[in-house]
């Protein structure tokens, strides 16, 4: 049986008028309720509360009961009785309120939050991406549990059909619970999701952006310039790939593309950023054929071989992002995503819309009749400013640390 025993105090028992008679001093203190184990603490603030000391199983212990006179000096007394007639019993009061403030603090719920706020926001702008993912996917079917009661299979339950995507945010989640101490192991560790991700809704995110840049160069040439000036212009692959010298000005640092070449036939002006122009007139340079990209074989016609160089890319990008944030796996993305990451960093700088989609010669299908006639306005400055930003952005993101 547990030992009740409690430290003796003065003879006298405390009364209301010594009470409101307590002066707050330099230091806080406590004033004894006679031989109870009710202690009166006063603070230099002036501010006082209740307080029971005791021993149970040995241990010195302290429970904090409430402030005075919210609590008044008889419930104060009932309240110390309680405690320690339940610390005899084994019972410990304020080891069960401390248990109770960890686990409050270890839901699923407020983990998650913590992870968002101290680990994800100071690094990634996409934090929001990754917050809404994690509130779908497990703060909403989860958030009560104590993140040491989720199990393997409680996962696989409610992760069923989510993205890859949706599957390495999570599991990046229960990383960090582990480097915290707050896990010894994930539980989300080797779980698989076979949904793929939705082609139209991939974008590239700041992690697999550093990634991208970081292996270019092992692809060589022509690889590792057309895969830069894809994610720095934003326009089709085809076009990229095909553009030949007499579409470009140096001088005007200009890209234009005939109607011939592009899908909705209308001829298309694309503003070089610093950094396009830096790659296209390195290209100049090199070799005498009429295609910036030509094919291996005599200097004619444009390269090929998307697929191969792609799974190659994925395979240096994976083994990057292992090394260097301890991502298990690099979620499906395509060659078109490139243009659609563009897109969406553009507008995550402020870029409007419709100069986004000048950029990228999409018709936005909100203009039409004869406003879309005289709706024909090349917005050269305006895309020009929107690939610089982009670029310059791009640069940010890759002297960020992963």
């Amino acid at each position: 049986m547990a030992d009740a025993e409690y430290r003796s105090g003065g003879i006298r028992r405390l009364t209301a008028a010594e009470i409101d008679a307590a002066k707050p001093r330099a230091q806080r203190y406590e004033i004894s309720d006679g031989r109870s184990p009710l202690r009166l603490v006063v603070f230099p603030t002036g501010a006082k509360s209740w307080a029971v000391r005791y021993r149970v199983s040995g241990r010195q212990r302290k429970l904090t009961l409430g402030k005075y006179p919210a609590i008044t000096l008889k419930d104060a007394r009932l309240a110390a009785s309680d405690t320690v007639s339940k610390a005899a019993q084994g019972i410990d009061l304020a080891g069960q309120k401390q248990r109770a403030k960890i686990d409050q603090a270890e839901t699923v719920r407020a983990l998650a939050a913590r992870y968002i706020e101290n680990w994800q926001k100071p690094r990634n702008r996409t934090w929001k991406a990754a917050e809404h993912s994690l509130n779908q996917a497990l703060v909403r079917p989860l958030g009560p549990y104590l993140i040491r009661d989720v199990t393997r299979r409680d996962l696989i339950r409610v992760l069923e059909g989510k993205h890859r995507r949706t599957m390495a945010c999570v599991q990046k989640f229960f990383r960090w619970t582990v480097e915290q101490g707050v896990l010894a192991a994930s539980p989300a560790d080797g779980i698989r999701c076979a949904a793929p991700i939705n082609s139209r809704d991939r974008v590239l995110s700041d992690q697999e952006i550093r990634a991208f840049f970081a292996v270019l160069h092992e692809l060589g040439d022509p690889w590792a310039s057309m895969f830069e000036l894809l994610i720095l212009t934003g326009q089709r692959r085809g076009e990229v790939a095909g553009a030949v010298w007499s579409e470009i000005d140096l001088q005007e640092r200009a890209w234009t593309l005939p109607k011939e070449r592009v899908k909705n036939s209308r001829s298309h002006h694309v503003p070089l950023s610093r950094r396009a122009h830096e790659i296209v007139s390195t290209l100049s340079s090199k070799g005498k054929s009429n295609f910036l990209f030509p094919a291996d074989r005599g200097g004619i016609g444009t390269a090929s071989g998307f697929t191969r160089i792609k799974r190659r890319l994925d395979a240096l990008m994976l083994e990057h992002l292992r090394k260097s944030s301890q991502l298990a796996e690099l979620p499906n993305w395509t060659i078109h995503d490139l243009r659609r990451t563009a897109a969406t960093g553009m507008a995550r700088e402020g870029v409007p819309p419709h100069v986004v989609e000048a950029v990228l010669n999409h018709s936005s299908g909100r203009i039409s009749g004869v406003a879309a006639i005289y709706n024909r306005f090349d917005y050269g400055k305006e895309k020009r400013a929107a690939l610089e930003m982009w670029s310059a952005a791009l640069g940010r993101i890759m002297d960020e640390s992963p």
